[in-house]
């Protein structure tokens, strides 16, 4: 399992609501979100390639704004072939997307 984090210098309320759109435009399913702690659970869907990831995003205070964690994990195979690498980057391009409107 790989974990990508990155620190936004914007305030978490934004940063937690801009995750949420992300997951949305990435065409993923929200599973649960908890603004208090942070966790928001998502799933991506059925591919050719792929039976589906549960990705986990964590969001941390900072005082120089937000960190966000992203993991992704197969959920029924060995093999992922980068695809939870390639979702945890997806998102956090989205994101910075998101974030500059």
């Amino acid at each position: 399992m790989y974990i990508q984090k990155e620190t936004y210098a914007r305030p978490y309320d934004e940063i937690f609501q801009a995750s949420l759109k992300s997951i949305k435009q990435l065409g993923w399913k929200l599973v649960s979100q908890d603004r208090e702690t942070g966790e928001i659970k998502a799933e991506t869907g059925i591919t050719l390639w792929s039976w589906g990831e549960g990705i986990s995003i964590h969001l941390a205070r900072e005082t120089t704004g937000t960190t966000i964690s992203v993991t992704s994990g197969s959920s029924f195979q060995l093999f992922a072939w980068g695809k939870n690498e390639q979702n945890e980057k997806s998102f956090h391009i989205e994101l910075k997307k998101m974030i500059q409107r």
